[in-house]
Protein backbone atom coordinates (compact mmCIF):
# COMPACT_ATOMS: atom_id res chain seq x y z
CA UNK A 1 0.00 0.00 0.00
CA UNK A 2 1.32 3.63 -0.33
CA UNK A 3 1.33 6.06 1.67
CA UNK A 4 0.13 9.92 1.12
CA UNK A 5 1.68 13.44 0.94
CA UNK A 6 4.98 13.94 -1.01
CA UNK A 7 6.53 15.14 -3.79
CA UNK A 8 8.85 14.69 -6.56
CA UNK A 9 9.79 12.99 -9.58
CA UNK A 10 13.18 10.66 -9.71
CA UNK A 11 14.81 11.72 -12.06
CA UNK A 12 18.06 9.77 -11.25
CA UNK A 13 19.64 6.81 -10.62
CA UNK A 14 20.46 4.90 -7.44
CA UNK A 15 23.76 2.96 -7.61
CA UNK A 16 24.40 1.72 -4.03
CA UNK A 17 28.49 -0.16 -3.54
CA UNK A 18 29.03 -1.49 -0.70
CA UNK A 19 32.64 -0.60 0.05
CA UNK A 20 33.30 -2.13 3.75
CA UNK A 21 32.90 -5.64 4.59
CA UNK A 22 30.60 -6.38 7.48
CA UNK A 23 27.12 -7.57 7.73
CA UNK A 24 23.65 -5.66 6.77
CA UNK A 25 22.53 -5.06 10.31
CA UNK A 26 19.01 -6.02 11.28
CA UNK A 27 17.61 -3.10 13.07
CA UNK A 28 15.85 -3.50 15.99
CA UNK A 29 12.85 -1.46 17.21
CA UNK A 30 13.32 1.70 19.78
CA UNK A 31 13.99 0.80 23.25
CA UNK A 32 11.18 2.72 25.50
CA UNK A 33 13.83 2.37 28.52
CA UNK A 34 16.13 4.64 26.43
CA UNK A 35 14.35 6.31 23.16
CA UNK A 36 17.05 7.18 20.60
CA UNK A 37 17.25 11.11 19.77
CA UNK A 38 14.84 12.44 17.19
CA UNK A 39 17.79 12.86 15.18
CA UNK A 40 19.25 9.74 15.37
CA UNK A 41 22.12 10.95 12.29
CA UNK A 42 23.94 13.95 12.43
CA UNK A 43 25.65 16.30 10.02
CA UNK A 44 29.18 16.98 10.59
CA UNK A 45 29.67 19.69 13.35
CA UNK A 46 31.01 22.54 10.87
CA UNK A 47 27.71 22.23 9.36
CA UNK A 48 24.36 23.73 10.02
CA UNK A 49 21.16 21.94 8.49
CA UNK A 50 18.88 24.43 6.82
CA UNK A 51 15.22 23.35 6.36
CA UNK A 52 13.71 23.89 3.11
CA UNK A 53 10.42 23.44 1.93
CA UNK A 54 9.27 20.28 0.99
CA UNK A 55 10.87 18.54 -2.07
CA UNK A 56 9.46 15.09 -2.86
CA UNK A 57 9.81 11.63 -1.52
CA UNK A 58 7.94 9.16 0.89
CA UNK A 59 8.09 11.94 3.93
CA UNK A 60 6.37 15.07 5.07
CA UNK A 61 8.63 17.86 6.55
CA UNK A 62 6.95 16.90 9.78
CA UNK A 63 4.19 13.84 10.77
CA UNK A 64 0.72 14.75 9.89
CA UNK A 65 -1.64 14.99 12.81
CA UNK A 66 -4.49 12.62 12.16
CA UNK A 67 -7.89 14.09 12.23
CA UNK A 68 -9.98 12.01 13.21
CA UNK A 69 -8.56 9.22 14.59
CA UNK A 70 -9.57 5.42 13.96
CA UNK A 71 -8.09 4.60 11.08
CA UNK A 72 -8.38 6.64 8.54
CA UNK A 73 -5.49 7.88 6.54
CA UNK A 74 -2.49 5.76 6.99
CA UNK A 75 -0.21 6.94 9.50
CA UNK A 76 2.88 4.37 8.53
CA UNK A 77 4.02 1.24 7.67
CA UNK A 78 4.03 -1.44 9.71
CA UNK A 79 7.39 -2.71 11.46
CA UNK A 80 10.60 -1.00 9.75
CA UNK A 81 14.21 -0.76 10.88
CA UNK A 82 16.31 1.50 12.95
CA UNK A 83 20.05 2.81 13.28
CA UNK A 84 22.47 1.08 15.71
CA UNK A 85 25.42 3.04 17.55
CA UNK A 86 28.14 2.02 15.17
CA UNK A 87 29.62 4.59 12.74
CA UNK A 88 28.75 4.36 8.80
CA UNK A 89 30.00 6.55 5.79
CA UNK A 90 27.69 7.21 3.06
CA UNK A 91 29.16 8.49 -0.07
CA UNK A 92 27.23 10.60 -2.36
CA UNK A 93 29.03 10.48 -5.72
CA UNK A 94 27.30 12.91 -8.35
CA UNK A 95 27.66 11.52 -11.76
CA UNK A 96 24.86 13.27 -13.04
CA UNK A 97 24.41 16.93 -15.20
CA UNK A 98 22.71 18.57 -12.50
CA UNK A 99 23.89 20.46 -9.54
CA UNK A 100 22.60 19.07 -5.90
CA UNK A 101 21.35 21.56 -3.53
CA UNK A 102 19.29 19.33 -0.81
CA UNK A 103 20.18 15.70 0.60
CA UNK A 104 17.93 14.25 3.48
CA UNK A 105 19.07 11.06 5.11
CA UNK A 106 16.39 9.80 7.69
CA UNK A 107 16.04 6.82 9.34
CA UNK A 108 13.61 4.75 7.87
CA UNK A 109 11.40 4.56 11.47
CA UNK A 110 10.91 8.57 11.12
CA UNK A 111 7.78 9.78 8.95
CA UNK A 112 9.42 13.26 8.39
CA UNK A 113 12.76 13.97 6.10
CA UNK A 114 14.03 16.39 8.46
CA UNK A 115 16.48 18.89 7.82
CA UNK A 116 19.08 19.58 4.55
CA UNK A 117 22.66 17.99 5.48
CA UNK A 118 23.67 20.14 2.97
CA UNK A 119 23.01 23.67 4.83
CA UNK A 120 22.55 26.74 3.53
CA UNK A 121 25.54 27.41 1.36
CA UNK A 122 26.99 23.88 0.36
CA UNK A 123 26.03 21.73 -3.23
CA UNK A 124 27.44 19.00 -4.80
CA UNK A 125 28.72 19.77 -8.12
CA UNK A 126 28.58 17.20 -11.52
CA UNK A 127 31.71 15.32 -10.99
CA UNK A 128 32.30 15.99 -7.29
CA UNK A 129 31.49 13.62 -4.03
CA UNK A 130 30.16 14.09 -0.67
CA UNK A 131 30.63 12.21 3.01
CA UNK A 132 28.13 11.74 5.33
CA UNK A 133 28.70 10.31 8.32
CA UNK A 134 25.85 8.31 10.06
CA UNK A 135 24.98 5.30 12.66
CA UNK A 136 25.01 2.17 10.97
CA UNK A 137 20.95 1.59 9.93
CA UNK A 138 18.06 1.28 7.75
CA UNK A 139 17.81 5.30 5.77
CA UNK A 140 15.38 6.50 3.64
CA UNK A 141 17.40 9.01 0.72
CA UNK A 142 16.40 12.04 -1.06
CA UNK A 143 18.74 14.42 -3.24
CA UNK A 144 17.33 17.18 -4.81
CA UNK A 145 18.32 20.14 -7.33
CA UNK A 146 18.09 23.79 -6.57
CA UNK A 147 14.98 24.21 -7.21
CA UNK A 148 13.65 21.79 -5.09
CA UNK A 149 13.41 19.04 -7.65
CA UNK A 150 13.61 15.39 -6.50
CA UNK A 151 16.91 13.73 -8.23
CA UNK A 152 16.62 10.80 -6.58
CA UNK A 153 15.09 9.04 -3.58
CA UNK A 154 15.10 5.59 -2.14
CA UNK A 155 13.46 3.90 0.63
CA UNK A 156 14.67 1.11 3.32
CA UNK A 157 18.45 1.38 2.52
CA UNK A 158 20.96 -0.61 4.72
CA UNK A 159 23.83 1.33 5.50
CA UNK A 160 27.27 -0.05 7.35
CA UNK A 161 30.61 0.26 6.92
CA UNK A 162 30.52 2.34 3.57
CA UNK A 163 28.20 2.95 1.05
CA UNK A 164 28.26 4.58 -2.34
CA UNK A 165 25.36 6.32 -3.84
CA UNK A 166 25.53 7.73 -7.19
CA UNK A 167 23.11 9.45 -9.09
CA UNK A 168 23.42 9.47 -13.17
CA UNK A 169 21.34 11.18 -15.67
CA UNK A 170 19.20 8.78 -17.25
CA UNK A 171 18.99 11.13 -20.18
CA UNK A 172 16.37 13.77 -19.43
CA UNK A 173 13.38 11.68 -21.51
CA UNK A 174 9.88 12.93 -20.79
CA UNK A 175 6.98 11.79 -22.54
CA UNK A 176 2.88 12.74 -22.55
CA UNK A 177 0.72 11.15 -20.16
CA UNK A 178 -3.09 11.97 -21.06
CA UNK A 179 -5.79 11.54 -18.59
CA UNK A 180 -9.09 11.39 -20.43
CA UNK A 181 -11.80 11.42 -17.86
CA UNK A 182 -15.44 9.44 -18.66
CA UNK A 183 -15.44 8.49 -15.11
CA UNK A 184 -18.72 10.70 -14.87
CA UNK A 185 -17.35 12.07 -12.06
CA UNK A 186 -14.89 15.43 -12.07
CA UNK A 187 -11.42 14.27 -11.55
CA UNK A 188 -9.97 16.25 -8.83
CA UNK A 189 -6.66 14.60 -7.51
CA UNK A 190 -4.19 12.52 -9.64
CA UNK A 191 -1.48 10.56 -8.15
CA UNK A 192 1.35 9.62 -10.50
CA UNK A 193 4.64 7.66 -8.12
CA UNK A 194 7.23 6.13 -9.21
CA UNK A 195 6.45 2.63 -8.95
CA UNK A 196 9.94 2.04 -6.58
CA UNK A 197 8.22 4.63 -3.98
CA UNK A 198 5.51 3.24 -1.59
CA UNK A 199 3.92 6.68 -1.05
CA UNK A 200 1.44 8.59 -4.01
CA UNK A 201 3.24 11.38 -3.52
CA UNK A 202 1.71 14.84 -4.43
CA UNK A 203 -1.49 15.56 -6.16
CA UNK A 204 -0.10 16.36 -9.94
CA UNK A 205 -3.65 18.58 -10.48
CA UNK A 206 -2.53 21.01 -7.89
CA UNK A 207 -5.83 23.53 -8.29
CA UNK A 208 -6.67 22.26 -11.71
CA UNK A 209 -9.66 19.73 -12.10
CA UNK A 210 -10.78 17.40 -15.24
CA UNK A 211 -13.95 17.58 -15.47
CA UNK A 212 -16.05 15.05 -16.83
CA UNK A 213 -15.74 14.23 -20.87
CA UNK A 214 -12.57 16.53 -20.97
CA UNK A 215 -9.06 15.35 -21.22
CA UNK A 216 -5.49 16.55 -19.70
CA UNK A 217 -2.07 16.10 -20.53
CA UNK A 218 0.72 15.61 -18.13
CA UNK A 219 4.85 15.92 -18.65
CA UNK A 220 6.30 12.58 -17.09
CA UNK A 221 9.95 11.51 -17.39
CA UNK A 222 10.35 7.60 -18.94
CA UNK A 223 9.92 5.33 -16.09
CA UNK A 224 8.18 2.82 -14.38
CA UNK A 225 4.70 4.59 -12.61
CA UNK A 226 1.76 3.75 -10.20
CA UNK A 227 -1.47 6.01 -10.94
CA UNK A 228 -4.34 6.98 -9.09
CA UNK A 229 -7.27 9.28 -10.19
CA UNK A 230 -9.49 10.78 -7.05
CA UNK A 231 -13.16 12.51 -7.34
CA UNK A 232 -13.37 15.73 -5.40
CA UNK A 233 -14.01 13.92 -2.36
CA UNK A 234 -11.20 12.07 -2.95
CA UNK A 235 -12.91 8.61 -3.63
CA UNK A 236 -10.21 6.28 -6.06
CA UNK A 237 -11.98 6.41 -9.68
CA UNK A 238 -8.88 4.35 -11.22
CA UNK A 239 -5.48 3.11 -9.55
CA UNK A 240 -3.03 1.26 -11.85
CA UNK A 241 0.71 -0.19 -10.81
CA UNK A 242 3.52 -0.64 -12.76
CA UNK A 243 3.11 1.19 -15.51
CA UNK A 244 5.85 1.49 -17.94
CA UNK A 245 5.65 5.00 -19.31
CA UNK A 246 8.42 4.98 -22.14
CA UNK A 247 6.19 6.80 -25.26
CA UNK A 248 3.39 9.08 -25.08
CA UNK A 249 0.42 6.91 -23.81
CA UNK A 250 -3.48 7.55 -22.64
CA UNK A 251 -5.57 6.74 -19.70
CA UNK A 252 -8.90 6.24 -20.05
CA UNK A 253 -11.01 6.51 -16.66
CA UNK A 254 -14.35 4.68 -17.36
CA UNK A 255 -17.55 5.05 -15.10
CA UNK A 256 -17.79 3.12 -11.75
CA UNK A 257 -20.11 0.80 -11.13
CA UNK A 258 -22.98 2.71 -13.23
CA UNK A 259 -26.28 2.19 -11.66
CA UNK A 260 -27.39 4.53 -8.59
CA UNK A 261 -27.57 2.84 -5.43
CA UNK A 262 -28.27 3.77 -1.40
CA UNK A 263 -27.29 2.84 1.28
CA UNK A 264 -29.26 3.16 4.90
CA UNK A 265 -27.23 3.37 7.99
CA UNK A 266 -29.76 1.62 10.84
CA UNK A 267 -28.33 2.72 14.55
CA UNK A 268 -28.91 -0.15 16.57
CA UNK A 269 -26.18 0.85 19.56
CA UNK A 270 -26.81 2.72 22.99
CA UNK A 271 -24.63 5.53 20.67
CA UNK A 272 -25.07 7.89 18.46
CA UNK A 273 -22.77 7.83 15.48
CA UNK A 274 -21.10 10.62 14.38
CA UNK A 275 -19.35 9.83 11.42
CA UNK A 276 -19.54 7.79 8.62
CA UNK A 277 -16.83 7.03 5.99
CA UNK A 278 -17.87 5.19 2.81
CA UNK A 279 -14.98 4.37 0.46
CA UNK A 280 -14.51 2.57 -2.58
CA UNK A 281 -12.05 -0.52 -1.84
CA UNK A 282 -9.54 -0.08 -4.58
CA UNK A 283 -8.59 3.57 -2.01
CA UNK A 284 -6.19 3.09 0.78
CA UNK A 285 -8.10 5.81 2.56
CA UNK A 286 -11.19 6.97 4.51
CA UNK A 287 -11.76 9.95 2.78
CA UNK A 288 -14.51 12.43 4.44
CA UNK A 289 -16.78 12.08 6.78
CA UNK A 290 -20.00 11.36 4.69
CA UNK A 291 -22.07 12.50 7.73
CA UNK A 292 -20.99 16.08 7.37
CA UNK A 293 -23.29 18.35 10.00
CA UNK A 294 -25.74 15.85 10.35
CA UNK A 295 -25.94 12.13 13.08
CA UNK A 296 -27.59 9.42 13.35
CA UNK A 297 -29.23 9.36 16.92
CA UNK A 298 -30.05 5.84 18.21
CA UNK A 299 -32.98 4.40 17.45
CA UNK A 300 -32.50 6.37 14.03
CA UNK A 301 -31.92 5.70 10.54
CA UNK A 302 -29.97 8.01 7.33
CA UNK A 303 -29.69 7.07 4.15
CA UNK A 304 -26.39 7.94 1.58
CA UNK A 305 -26.68 8.00 -2.06
CA UNK A 306 -23.71 6.26 -4.34
CA UNK A 307 -22.58 4.60 -7.04
CA UNK A 308 -23.26 1.03 -7.48
CA UNK A 309 -19.95 -0.44 -6.73
CA UNK A 310 -17.49 -2.33 -3.91
CA UNK A 311 -17.52 0.15 -0.69
CA UNK A 312 -15.61 -0.01 2.78
CA UNK A 313 -17.59 0.91 5.40
CA UNK A 314 -16.81 2.52 9.01
CA UNK A 315 -18.94 4.40 11.79
CA UNK A 316 -17.53 6.27 14.98
CA UNK A 317 -18.70 7.87 17.57
CA UNK A 318 -18.33 11.36 18.70
CA UNK A 319 -14.86 10.80 19.98
CA UNK A 320 -13.87 8.88 16.53
CA UNK A 321 -14.60 5.58 18.68
CA UNK A 322 -14.57 2.86 15.95
CA UNK A 323 -18.08 1.24 16.39
CA UNK A 324 -18.54 -1.00 13.51
CA UNK A 325 -16.32 -1.72 10.27
CA UNK A 326 -17.22 -3.23 6.83
CA UNK A 327 -14.79 -4.31 4.52
CA UNK A 328 -15.79 -4.90 0.39
CA UNK A 329 -19.62 -4.55 0.52
CA UNK A 330 -21.22 -5.02 -2.73
CA UNK A 331 -23.49 -2.03 -3.15
CA UNK A 332 -26.14 -2.65 -5.16
CA UNK A 333 -29.68 -0.73 -5.76
CA UNK A 334 -30.86 -0.63 -1.70
CA UNK A 335 -28.99 -2.05 0.92
CA UNK A 336 -29.12 -2.02 4.55
CA UNK A 337 -26.37 -1.66 7.20
CA UNK A 338 -27.84 -2.10 10.70
CA UNK A 339 -24.91 -1.52 13.76
CA UNK A 340 -25.83 -3.89 16.67
CA UNK A 341 -24.46 -2.51 20.20
CA UNK A 342 -22.93 -6.41 20.54
CA UNK A 343 -20.71 -5.38 17.11
CA UNK A 344 -17.66 -3.74 18.87
CA UNK A 345 -15.81 -4.50 22.24
CA UNK A 346 -13.29 -2.53 23.98
CA UNK A 347 -9.81 -2.19 24.79
CA UNK A 348 -8.29 -0.29 27.76
CA UNK A 349 -4.99 0.69 27.71
CA UNK A 350 -2.85 1.01 31.18
CA UNK A 351 -0.03 3.07 31.00
CA UNK A 352 2.27 1.55 33.37
CA UNK A 353 5.36 2.17 31.22
CA UNK A 354 7.00 5.16 33.25
CA UNK A 355 6.65 7.62 29.76
CA UNK A 356 3.34 9.82 28.47
CA UNK A 357 1.77 7.42 25.65
CA UNK A 358 1.35 10.24 22.60
CA UNK A 359 -0.05 7.96 20.04
CA UNK A 360 -2.31 4.75 19.79
CA UNK A 361 -2.46 2.56 16.94
CA UNK A 362 -4.90 -0.06 16.53
CA UNK A 363 -5.01 -1.73 13.31
CA UNK A 364 -6.41 -4.44 11.31
CA UNK A 365 -4.13 -7.19 10.88
CA UNK A 366 -4.88 -7.65 7.42
CA UNK A 367 -4.19 -3.95 6.91
CA UNK A 368 -0.34 -3.82 5.74
CA UNK A 369 -0.40 -0.02 7.32
CA UNK A 370 -1.01 1.04 10.93
CA UNK A 371 -3.76 3.83 10.01
CA UNK A 372 -4.36 6.90 12.29
CA UNK A 373 -3.34 7.88 15.37
CA UNK A 374 -6.48 6.85 17.77
CA UNK A 375 -5.86 9.69 20.17
CA UNK A 376 -5.62 12.46 17.75
CA UNK A 377 -3.89 15.69 17.65
CA UNK A 378 -4.41 16.46 21.79
CA UNK A 379 -5.28 14.01 24.03
CA UNK A 380 -2.12 11.88 25.90
CA UNK A 381 -2.23 9.25 28.13
CA UNK A 382 0.48 10.27 31.30
CA UNK A 383 1.84 7.33 33.08
CA UNK A 384 -0.14 5.51 35.33
CA UNK A 385 -3.69 6.42 33.75
CA UNK A 386 -5.75 4.26 31.48
CA UNK A 387 -8.17 5.54 28.40
CA UNK A 388 -10.74 2.39 26.54
CA UNK A 389 -11.00 2.42 23.42
CA UNK A 390 -14.25 1.28 21.50
CA UNK A 391 -13.31 -1.04 18.74
CA UNK A 392 -15.40 -3.04 15.92
CA UNK A 393 -14.98 -6.94 17.03
CA UNK A 394 -12.37 -7.98 15.12
CA UNK A 395 -8.38 -8.84 14.91
CA UNK A 396 -5.80 -6.45 15.50
CA UNK A 397 -2.20 -5.25 15.35
CA UNK A 398 -1.77 -2.72 18.12
CA UNK A 399 1.13 0.03 18.68
CA UNK A 400 1.60 2.73 21.39
CA UNK A 401 4.32 5.35 21.46
CA UNK A 402 5.95 8.42 23.66
CA UNK A 403 5.87 11.58 22.39
CA UNK A 404 8.87 11.36 20.60
CA UNK A 405 7.24 8.23 18.44
CA UNK A 406 9.53 5.72 20.18
CA UNK A 407 7.95 2.58 20.29
CA UNK A 408 6.80 1.77 24.08
CA UNK A 409 4.33 -1.52 23.06
CA UNK A 410 3.61 -3.70 19.87
CA UNK A 411 1.54 -6.60 19.55
CA UNK A 412 0.64 -8.79 16.70
CA UNK A 413 -2.44 -10.60 16.02
CA UNK A 414 -4.94 -9.73 19.13
CA UNK A 415 -8.50 -11.22 18.71
CA UNK A 416 -10.68 -8.27 20.38
CA UNK A 417 -13.98 -9.63 20.76
CA UNK A 418 -14.84 -8.90 24.60
CA UNK A 419 -13.63 -6.43 27.21
CA UNK A 420 -9.71 -6.62 26.51
CA UNK A 421 -7.12 -4.96 29.13
CA UNK A 422 -3.88 -3.96 27.20
CA UNK A 423 -1.53 -3.17 30.12
CA UNK A 424 2.09 -1.23 29.00
CA UNK A 425 4.93 -2.19 31.12
CA UNK A 426 8.09 0.23 31.86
Amino acid sequence: MKRRRAIGVAVGVLLLVTLACGPMPTSPPPTPTQPPPPTPTQPPPTQTPTTVPEVGGGKAGARPTATPAGGGEPGGRKGGGGVTGRPATLTLVNDSSLEICYVYVSPTTEDEWGDDWLGAQETILPGDSRDFQVLAGSYDLLAADCDGNALDEQYGISVAGTLEWTLTDVGGAAVDLTLFNDSGWDVCYVYISPTTSDTWGDDWLGVDIVPDGTAYTFQVPVGSYDLLAEDCDENALAEEYGVSLSEDTDWTLSPMGGEAATLTVYNGTDTPIWYVYISPSTSDTWGEDWLGADIIAVGDSYTFQLTEGTYDLKAEDEDYNVMATRFEEYVSGDVEWTLYLEDYATLTLFNDSGWDVCYVYISPSDSTTWGDDWLGAEETIASGTSRTFQVSMGTYDLLAEDCDHDTLAEEYEVDIFEALEWTLTP
